[in-house]
Parts: C-alpha cells; structure tokens; sequence
C-alpha cells in the first residue's frame, strides 16, 4: 500500500535515510522506533507531501505521489501531529471547523458522537466551550486522537500520540488502535507500551530493519 523507494534526505551534510526502502502493506499495524534525530517524523511529512526528498519516491497504491495526486491521497489519512497543532478556537469551534472542509461534509460531527468519545476517553464534557490554548497537554492530545478516531479514514498516521498521557490511558489509546480491523496504522512513538503491544509489527529507523 504504501512503499518508500531509495529515499534520501540530506540534513546538515548526512544522509538521514541512505536510501531507505520500506514498504507498509495494506490494514498493518506498524511501529517505527529510533533514536531523535533519524527521521521519523520526517517519513510521515514525505508520506504527506508536506516534505520532498533530496532523491527517492513514495508510493500509495503502487502509484508515485505528486503534487497532482498528494489532496486525494491526504484524505484517505488521518494525521496526529506530536505538536498537537490545533488552531486556537473553543473545542465547539474546533469541530465546526473539522466539520466544514469539504473532504468531510459526509462525516458525523454531532456533539452526540464527539461526546461519547470524550467519555471513551475520559475527557470532561466541561471543556466542550473553553479555548483549546487553555487546556493541558494531555487534553490536547485526546482530542486530536478524537478527531482522528471521527475521520474514520483509511490509514492513522500517529506522530508520538501518547506522550502526554498517564499510564492508564496511554494503555486505553493502544488498546483502542490495536482493535481497529481494515485500517493501516503506523505509529511513531517512545513509549514501551506500544513496543509491548504484540499485535504491532516493528521497524527500527535507525538500523533501517524489522525487528519484529
């Protein structure tokens, strides 16, 4: 499904990938590992056309993504950002605005469903009006995994989506992914708790090999 050809990045005079070949097949769950600094923040940017390699191609579907194809591909993907990059709005507000683009007018953004999630998740409905500046980290990164989760789409590309999480919930988070049937996940993470989770396969950046 999606294959990352010879890709090369050059950053500071390295080569952060020396022409890394890695293919992710179809409804996998994957966890790429690695020390700071190799890159792996860096594969989702590409994935997202957000970050062109110095030399290398990325294919979805045995097709070269371009800048002609990279919307239609984007909405087949959910994104969680490590940064939790959400715009300073109310949390209502956050949702409309999700609501209206175009790519999910379809989608169900009823404050019934949002609400159910937050329950799932543990969030005080309270917070459904403040301003999304105000609230913790760990709030924050429940609701852009809320978000994602209400997308429904077709591949979850999650950047760090726990490390502002208790123990307890970051094992509700894991949980949770490793449950999803038909959909590709791949997720990007320090944690030991998704390392622990079995029904994840593993690719370490670093040495450029699966190592489970």
């Amino acid at each position: 499904m999606i294959e990352y050809k010879n890709i090369s990045v050059i950053y500071r005079g390295e080569d952060l990938f020396g022409k890394l070949n890695l293919e992710i097949k179809r409804n996998s769950k994957v966890l790429i590992v690695g020390k700071s600094g190799y890159g792996k923040s860096t594969l989702f940017s590409i994935l997202l056309g957000f970050y062109k390699p110095d030399s290398g191609d990325v294919l979805f579907n045995n097709e070269k993504i371009t800048e002609e194809n990279i919307w239609e591909i984007r909405k087949k993907i959910a994104y969680v950002d490590q940064s939790v990059s959400l715009q300073n709005l109310t949390v209502a507000e956050w949702f409309d605005y999700v609501a209206s683009l175009k790519a999910n007018k379809s989608i169900d953004f009823s404050k019934k469903r949002i609400l159910e999630k937050f329950n799932f998740f543990q969030l005080d409905e309270k917070i459904f009006n403040e301003k999304i500046d105000l609230l913790s980290g760990g709030e924050k990164q429940r609701l852009a995994l809320i978000t994602a989760i209400l997308l429904n789409r077709e591949i979850y590309l999650l950047d760090e989506p726990t490390s502002a999480l208790d123990n307890k919930l970051k094992k509700m988070v894991v949980e949770y992914f490793s449950s999803f049937e038909n959909k590709t996940i791949i997720v990007i993470s320090h944690d030991d708790i998704w390392l622990n989770q079995t029904s994840f396969n593993v690719f370490d950046l670093e040495n450029k090999k699966w190592v489970r």
